[in-house]
């Protein structure tokens, strides 16, 4: 207590007789000086890049082999550059769909679902557009330097280092992590809900075979009324 009393005064005593010198100005901006945190990035684009095409294929792959038993329609990924390409792909496979769908929910006294799930999909891509359609390279120079630094045995325990991450087995665990914890639906449902994906299939094909009969035939009549 007696050193903060001494020093307090002294400081106090040094502003009193240089009030107007720099060197106070000097210790108002040492005092003022911000110190900036070193930001440590975990990311793939510099160490361990992982395409679109790659990312499509992968999940296409376990979410294929190992789909969901709660799931409504069944699971396809396609990737669209074209923004007219998508708005059309997304009425066609989503929209109209959703709504014959539940409507017939509605008629069997059953509760919509796909309408709201895809309202929250579409949000949800907006929401990343501006990153999923453009390139990007973050810089993890700190997070490299960080891992040289740690020993062996920190190295096995905090496994942050990219470059060792195996996309096929990652993206494996990822389907079957959002099975369990998101979906709440355990891997001894797999043979049933693979059961289940077959006829999901069966009734997306016959819906979209009579979409496009149906659009055909529109076009057809349209062809004719003008010619």
């Amino acid at each position: 207590m007696t050193c903060k009393i001494k020093l307090k005064h002294t400081i106090k005593h040094f502003r009193k007789e240089h009030k107007n010198s720099n060197c106070e100005v000097e210790a108002d901006g040492l005092n003022k000086e911000q110190f900036v945190p070193p930001i440590y990035n975990v990311v793939s684009s510099s160490s361990n890049p992982l395409t679109w095409r790659e990312f499509s294929a992968l999940n296409r792959n376990y979410g294929c082999h190992i789909p969901s038993v709660k799931a409504l329609w069944p699971f396809m990924l396609r990737l669209s550059k074209n923004q007219y390409e998508y708005t059309i792909l997304c009425f066609l496979l989503h929209i109209l769909p959703a709504f014959i769908i539940d409507s017939l929910a509605k008629l069997t006294g059953r509760k919509p679902q796909l309408m709201d799930g895809y309202k929250k999909m579409h949000k949800f891509s907006e929401v990343i557009a501006y990153f999923a359609l453009k390139s990007w390279t973050f810089h993890d120079d700190n997070t490299k330097s960080l891992i040289k630094k740690l020993s062996k045995l920190d190295q096995s325990l905090f496994r942050f280092d990219v470059t060792k991450l195996d996309w096929n087995e990652y993206f494996k665990k990822h389907v079957v992590g959002i099975r369990l914890y998101i979906l709440k639906d355990p891997v001894e449902t797999v043979p049933e809900a693979l059961r289940r994906n077959k006829k999901l299939y069966m009734i997306h094909y016959t819906l979209m075979s009579f979409l496009v009969a149906l659009l055909m035939t529109v076009v057809y009549g349209l062809f004719l009324l003008f010619v």
